[in-house]
């Protein structure tokens, strides 16, 4: 999973970010340890996009 890009365009461009993890997820969704990483992943994405 490609998180500098991810946190890269949080920065940029957060329209495309929750595109992006929409996507992520939508793909992984039936994985529960995924589920999980990109839960993590957005809070991580939240608090870079917050700065």
């Amino acid at each position: 999973m490609p998180l500098l890009f991810i946190t890269f365009c949080a920065s940029n461009n957060n329209y495309l970010t929750s595109i992006i993890i929409n996507f992520v997820f939508s793909f992984y969704q039936k994985n529960v340890a995924a589920y999980f990483l990109i839960r993590s992943a957005a809070s991580q994405i939240k608090l870079v996009s917050g700065l």
